[in-house]
């Protein structure tokens, strides 16, 4: 059932599968098949490419309209990224590449930020919706990006990110950030070195994020799940294998603490 050609499992709607993804790595480490392997790599950047992350906030949508990981519904949940970051900490224990390191850090970062309750614990969705409209608060016209950005920045945010005046999805002139190409190749075609161009591109994403953040935000579910906050703390703590940052550990020490004081009931 893999696809070959873009990535994951099956046509569209498309999922993450992670956890087909994460049977791939397994079996491909235990019994040394570099097939499997690869599978999993695979799979995992075609999601880091696509409209399925958030390449501003971090973060991974629910799920892909189409099968090439461009259209996301917006809606995002606790469980799939707690998968998520379990599957990159062991990605990276794998094969260590700086694209799972920043994942891991980005997505770690919109959890705290995003889906963290007051007391504790963390929320269980964020909605596709701001202001009635599915994926307002992640989508951007030329227009938007013009208008916070000066020429050269733009000029970098819009190649990177596959965005034009027409847009990419079906909402006139909205686009949906992924990512055609690398950064190498977009360096060159706009005539940079690539450590200009790489610090001109962090530089506007910070930017654009910060406009975001003063948006209307989704709608959210602040139910407390003991599951899929467990998955969490599975994912931290292969993060902190992988990473060896004792942050990781920190944050999962800190959730496990948080569940048993508000879910454990005499005993």
């Amino acid at each position: 059932a893999y696809d070959y050609a873009r990535g994951g499992f099956g046509g569209a709607p498309k999922f993450p599968m992670s956890m087909a993804l994460e049977v791939l790595l397994t079996n491909g480490v235990l019994h040394q098949d570099v097939n499997d392997q690869d599978r999993a790599h695979h799979g995992m950047l075609a999601m880091l490419n696509g409209g399925i992350y958030d390449h501003l906030g971090g973060g991974f949508s629910r799920y892909t309209v189409d099968a090439e990981w461009r259209v996301p519904h917006f809606e995002k949940m606790l469980y799939d990224n707690s998968l998520l970051l379990r599957l990159l900490g062991k990605l990276h224990l794998a094969q260590p590449n700086d694209r799972y390191l920043a994942a891991i850090t980005e997505t770690t970062t919109w959890l705290q930020r995003e889906m963290a309750l007051p007391n504790g614990g963390y929320r269980a969705a964020l909605d596709a919706d701001s202001e009635g409209v599915e994926g307002k608060y992640y989508t951007w016209t030329l227009e938007e990006i013009a208008a916070f950005l000066p020429a050269d920045e733009a000029e970098i945010i819009a190649e990177f990110y596959g965005v034009t005046l027409s847009g990419n999805w079906e909402e006139e002139q909205t686009n949906i950030f992924y990512r055609p190409s690398d950064l190498a190749a977009v360096a060159a075609k706009i005539g940079l070195p690539a450590e200009v161009a790489a610090a001109k591109l962090n530089k506007a994403k910070k930017t654009l994020h910060d406009a975001q953040l003063l948006r209307i935000p989704p709608g959210a579910d602040d139910k407390l799940i003991l599951q899929w906050n467990a998955l969490l703390i599975s994912g931290w703590t292969w993060c902190y294998r992988a990473t060896a940052d004792e942050k990781y550990l920190r944050l999962a020490t800190d959730l496990w603490h948080a569940l048993n004081e508000q879910l454990c009931s005499g005993g």
